[in-house]
């Protein structure tokens, strides 16, 4: 099962990677924006932006990506054996692993929100198409699984806590 799951893990992961591999060749190289706009549901049809625009949504598809890749190594240190028998680095694994989901979050929130605001800032106010930003929407998914994992790791925190006081009492 860990074998599958770290499997899975690559293979997103090397699916993402070449996914901003290819946004990124084709707004600096191609200075084509549709892939960029698709991604933030826009019209692929707009007016190419700035390549400033550009840029700040690669390095914020990059930063996403970045949290995520933290999340599946804090996930890959969880299921090696060596963690799993200690509860603080379990619990400090854990943590770290809801943190980069929540920053994961965030991520994806920076690309919704004000990364779509600059790919369309550059049109007139008279035809500039709204973006469509709520922050609660299918991603939230992220934050609720964020918040089992820090429970765990404060309960497991506290299991630690409670083997060395035994330990010491013995």
């Amino acid at each position: 099962m860990a074998i599958f799951a770290r499997l899975i893990m690559i293979v997103v992961l090397t699916l993402l990677l070449i996914i901003l591999l290819l946004t990124g060749f084709l707004i600096l190289v191609d200075e084509d924006y549709s892939a960029l706009y698709d991604l933030v549901d826009l019209d692929e049809d707009l007016p190419a932006a700035g390549l400033h625009a550009g840029v700040f949504g690669l390095v914020v598809m990059t930063l996403t990506i970045a949290c995520l890749m933290r999340a599946f190594w804090a996930v890959h240190r969880i299921m090696q054996r060596s963690v799993q028998s200690d509860f603080l680095k379990l619990a400090d694994h854990l943590r770290i692993c809801a943190f980069a989901v929540i920053a994961f979050w965030v991520g994806i929130q920076f690309l919704l929100g004000p990364v779509s605001f600059a790919l369309v800032a550059h049109i007139p106010a008279d035809i500039r198409p709204p973006v469509d930003y709520f922050p609660f929407e299918m991603e939230a998914i992220y934050l609720v699984l964020a918040l089992p994992l820090l429970v765990t790791a404060s309960s497991l925190r506290r299991a630690a806590e409670i083997e060395e006081e035994n330990s010491q009492f013995l």
